[in-house]
């Protein structure tokens, strides 16, 4: 302050100059944070890196402990078997680090190929299922059945269920949607 005030109007063009001068202030201070931030980017980005490998992903998935013991057990008892105790203990902590932020990152795109792979094998691409039974415990004979006789999937087709001893506990084979019992037949 180079000259005293002595007036109203005085104090506040001094007051609105020191604002002036705060906003200028603050906004020098930002421009030099984002300037930091840029040139720190390079060592935050190894730190980061240099943390996976000694800090597990928080995500504990099927996915990430399955790797990390599919992991465990293949180096420490099929590579590392022959080398020291050091080796065996270090080097399978740090890949199973790595493994569960690399997992944890594509899970959802594991789980995909997962589920393509177990329809793919159930129900392959040319419309018959490999599994014997379904969970409800129809067999997969009465759609063969009905496909053999020229029954559509909008149409009444044979449907069997069978106990453990092989008798047919229930048979349906009406075109119109009626159904017959039959007690203790054998297929």
């Amino acid at each position: 302050m180079s000259k005293s005030i002595r007036t109203y109007d005085e104090l506040l063009a001094y007051q609105e100059q020191l604002k002036q001068d705060m906003k200028s202030h603050r906004q020098a201070i930002r421009e030099d944070i984002q300037h930091l931030k840029v040139e720190f980017m390079p060592l935050t980005n190894a730190a980061g890196a240099a943390s996976k490998l000694f800090i597990r992903n928080k995500d504990h998935s099927i996915f990430v402990n399955g790797a990390g013991s599919l992991i465990d057990f293949a180096l420490r008892k099929i590579v590392l078997r022959k080398s020291g105790w050091l080796t065996r203990l270090v080097v399978p902590f740090i890949a199973k680090n790595i493994s569960s932020h690399f997992v944890a990152g594509k899970q959802y795109d594991l789980l995909n190929k997962l589920i393509a792979m177990v329809q793919g094998s159930l129900f392959p691409s040319d419309g018959k299922p490999k599994a014997a039974f379904s969970s409800d415990g129809v067999t997969s004979h009465a759609k063969t059945v009905s496909q053999a006789r020229g029954v559509g999937d909008h149409q009444f087709g044979s449907v069997h269920r069978h106990d453990r001893d092989g008798k047919t506990d229930y048979a349906g084979s009406a075109m119109d949607g009626s159904t017959t019992r039959k007690e203790n037949s054998y297929r």
